[in-house]
């Protein structure tokens, strides 16, 4: 066999070899992006625990709000104890923006019923009713260095 026969048959199975990764690659591809495989999904978010019920009327007095000031060193007090089904109102005393967020910033998963759904300026509160029980961590997302700590009993 001289060296141009040999030469041509190098170069054949070259272009073989390259056709069979091309289509590899490509059935690859494919089923990865239509398929349910767990390498290619992203994990799914953290299960919600459910909601807590709210105690009886009598149980929780409704007039007694505990209100939390935002000031220009943060939240004060920065550690508050409230009874479930009580009102929290948070109050901006500063001139910056305040946006009341759950830890873990920047995602805000941990505690996700005190995110606030827009920023307040000076003056402005934001009001909710806490259910669930727990100790959550909470800042704002505008200042993520300023932090608290809503114990719900």
């Amino acid at each position: 066999m001289d060296n141009s026969t040999s030469g041509n048959n190098r170069g054949i199975y070259i272009v073989i070899l390259a056709v069979i990764i091309v289509v590899a690659v490509a059935f690859a591809y494919v089923r990865n992006k239509g398929g349910d495989s767990q390498a290619v999904k992203p994990p799914p978010p953290a299960a919600r625990p459910p909601a807590a019920k709210p105690p009886p009327p009598a149980a929780v007095n409704p007039n007694a709000v505990k209100v939390i000031r935002y000031t220009s060193a943060g939240f004060s007090p920065q550690r508050v104890v409230v009874k479930a089904g009580q009102a929290v109102r948070f109050v901006n005393d500063t001139s910056q923006s305040m946006q009341v967020a759950s830890d873990d910033h920047p995602t805000h998963t941990i505690f996700p019923d005190i995110n606030m759904p827009r920023t307040v300026g000076k003056g402005g509160s934001y009001e909710l009713l806490v259910l669930r029980k727990g100790s959550w961590g909470y800042h704002n997302h505008i200042r993520p260095q300023h932090t608290g700590i809503l114990v719900i009993e």
